[in-house]
């Protein structure tokens, strides 16, 4: 099993390589002792919590970034051609633009081409790794 994640996130990275390998996954009974006057965490529960779902959301990333990156960009530019074609139809209709209507085209716009061109970047990436 390689993986690259320290601390806190290394154990989900773990867990998520074996089951990739079909390796066996157990759980046994272990003693667990809190109340040894000593710190038994250098983080707070919600830094720690926090911490894990972002290594968890990097690794899903860079696994799959076409399906979570790629599928929403598509979403978010389909809602920004129809609110850019809504904004034409006010334009035409009215001879004034919509501001704000506008302003949220380009936003949706904007965020939709950034999310399809980061995800075609990290599937190259991931590609490139993989043929090493």
């Amino acid at each position: 099993i390689n993986f690259s994640s320290d601390g806190f996130a290394a154990d989900s990275e773990i867990l998520i390589d074996g089951s990739e390998k079909n390796l066996s996954i157990s759980e046994h009974n272990i003693t667990v002792l809190y109340n040894t006057g000593n710190r038994t965490s250098t983080k707070n529960p919600i830094s720690h919590g926090v911490g894990v779902l972002i290594s968890l959301f990097e690794l899903v990333l860079m696994k799959r970034p076409l399906t979570f990156l790629g599928i929403p960009g598509l979403i978010i530019l389909a809602v920004g051609i129809i609110t850019s074609a809504i904004s034409l139809m006010l334009f035409n209709q009215t001879g004034h633009f919509s501001v704000p209507t506008t302003l949220v085209s380009v936003v949706f716009l904007t965020v939709g081409v950034m999310l399809i061109l980061v995800s075609g970047i990290l599937f190259s990436i991931n590609r490139t790794i993989q043929s090493r």
